[in-house]
């Protein structure tokens, strides 16, 4: 029996998701536009739903995570609040309780005019199992899953775990994923944008300056660009240690 957590986002986002887990947990899509999230460790909780919405939940954070190191642009899909099994049995989430359904479902692949496509190989499922391996990378795929689109405030959080978890700032501009000149430059950019409201405006994570004007900054979507590539420099570097 398969049982299968619905998912709603962006199509585009859904595609991402779905080519880069097909393993287990993988997202797949149905006969029709409708993907879902489907996972062995799903199955004996089924006849659960508050426990199985909760599992469902916790796996889609890494997921999302790795999604998002891996593309700046990508938004996180969320759980529709539907879930069903292959025998057309279902429930769904209605303010905290469940609510029995039937739900018709067939097997199919992804497809692009009318082919269907081999999933490529992604690094995707190796980031995400480092969040069952370091409780840091748990924090950060779950903040970087949990705002859309990221902001300054959440950004910075995400800075600041990366940061600490290498020893401070220094070993981060010593770590060798970029040139140290490189490094200090886009650090003090970053930092700037996300601090000073002269350059953030209201979204800034300060209200009055504590500095003057920066030589360099940032806009959001370079600042997100920016931590995805930190962030994932910093899984790689992880990685490698075994």
């Amino acid at each position: 029996m398969t049982v299968m957590a619905w998912l709603d986002g962006r199509p585009n986002d859904l595609v991402v998701l779905a080519r880069n887990f097909t393993g287990d947990p993988a997202i797949r899509c149905d006969d029709g536009e409708n993907y879902y999230l489907t996972s062995s460790s799903l199955d004996a909780l089924f006849s659960n739903p508050a426990d199985f919405r909760d599992a469902a939940s916790s796996l889609l954070v890494p997921l999302n995570g790795a999604s998002c190191v891996l593309n700046p642009d990508y938004r996180p899909v969320r759980l529709r609040g539907s879930y069903s099994d292959s025998e057309g049995r279902g429930h769904v989430a209605v303010l905290g309780t469940a609510v029995e359904t039937a739900t018709a479902f067939a097997m199919a692949t992804v497809s692009v005019n009318g082919v269907p496509q081999e999933p490529t190989p992604s690094p995707a499922p190796k980031l995400a199992r480092l969040a069952g391996q370091h409780p840091d990378v748990t924090e950060v795929f779950r903040l970087m899953a949990g705002v859309d689109p990221l902001d300054w405030f959440t950004l910075y959080k995400v800075f600041e775990i990366v940061r600490d978890n290498v020893g401070g700032q220094q070993e981060l501009i010593n770590s060798g994923w970029k040139s140290r000149k490189k490094s200090r430059q886009e650090l003090s950019a970053f930092t700037a944008s996300a601090n000073l409201p002269h350059v953030s405006g209201d979204t800034a994570r300060h209200a009055r300056p504590n500095s003057g004007s920066p030589q360099h900054t940032m806009t959001p979507d370079e600042a997100r660009r920016y931590i995805s590539g930190l962030v994932r420099a910093w899984l790689d570097s992880l990685s490698s240690r075994g």
